[in-house]
């Protein structure tokens, strides 16, 4: 019994001895995968890092300075009507259409058709009123030099482009026609500025 003894300690000691190479060993393991996961991390970050600057680079181009020349009032359909042309802050295109009722009930009453949307993309005008008295308005055209000769005169800038009208009557019954127009520009006073038509 005596001579047993020492031999089940000396196993249980063994024992012993494997579970602390084995909790060494996957001690060691966990660090390493650890620091792994930080190297991988880390590597990520910098990377972002260096695609911060590209990605601000990449921002959407902003549109060219809207000409000065281009603003202002604009011949329309018939004699006496005409579009405004208005320019915001920061190049926001604001203005009206103003016509002269046509039906029954507002024969020859003046109705302003503000713009529902409205840009100027370099020489290119487009706009979208909002419909009064069932009748609204898009046109789409292109800016260029008219018959007069200096800024300010009477067809110095004209646009030509084609107009949709888009009439509804009372049964929401909706139709349209197209035609192909030449907005001229009508005499103005004008102030110094260095964005001009050349």
């Amino acid at each position: 019994m005596l001579r047993g003894t020492p031999i089940r300690s000396s196993q249980g000691e063994r024992t012993l001895a494997r579970h602390s190479v084995r909790r060494g060993v996957l001690g060691a393991l966990g660090l390493a995968l650890l620091f792994a996961i930080d190297i991988h991390a880390a590597s990520h970050a910098n990377l972002g890092g260096r695609q911060g600057p590209s990605a601000q680079s990449q921002k959407a181009p902003t549109r060219n300075p809207v000409n000065d020349d281009y603003v202002g009032m604009y011949t329309f359909v018939h004699d006496s009507e005409f579009v405004q042309i208005t320019k915001g802050d920061e190049g926001t295109i604001s203005g009206f259409v103003a016509r002269y009722g046509e039906l029954e009930s507002d024969k020859g009453v003046r109705l302003d058709h503000f713009f529902k949307s409205a840009h100027i993309d370099g020489d290119r005008l487009t706009f979208t009123t909002e419909r009064v008295h069932g009748i609204s308005y898009t046109f789409d055209g292109t800016f260029s030099r008219g018959a007069g000769k200096k800024p300010g005169e009477e067809g110095y800038i004209g646009i030509e482009g084609k107009l949709i009208e888009t009439m509804s009557d009372e049964k929401d019954v909706v139709t349209s026609r197209e035609r192909e127009i030449t907005l001229k520009s009508l005499a103005r006073k004008v102030e110094p500025s260095a964005n001009r038509a050349k």
